[in-house]
C-alpha cells in the first residue's frame, strides 16, 4: 500500500502545476553532516542517510530550484 500511495502521489504532483519535488530517502540514522549521493533513479544509492545530510539537502530543495518537478534519490 505504501508504494501504491506514493505512485498515486507523486501523479497528482505531475499533473498538477505546482512547484515541487518529492525526494526519495533511504532510512535516516543520527550522525553527522556526510558527503550526499543523488540519483534521478535511485541507481547508485545507499541504504541509510543521516537526519542533517538529510535536513541540509530538503533545505536547499526549499530555497532553490534544482531538481524541481523531480524525485531524485538520496543517500550517504
Amino acid at each position: 500500500p505504501i508504494l501504491k500511495d506514493k505512485d498515486r502521489m507523486e501523479a497528482a504532483l505531475r499533473a498538477s502545476s505546482a512547484e515541487w519535488v518529492s525526494v526519495r530517502l533511504p532510512r535516516i540514522i543520527d550522525g553527522p553532516e556526510m558527503p550526499l549521493r543523488v540519483s534521478p533513479d535511485g541507481r547508485g544509492i545507499g541504504f541509510s542517510i543521516t537526519a542533517a545530510s538529510t535536513a541540509r539537502f530538503l533545505l536547499a530543495r526549499a530555497t532553490g530550484a534544482e531538481f524541481l518537478r523531480e524525485t531524485p534519490s538520496i543517500s550517504n
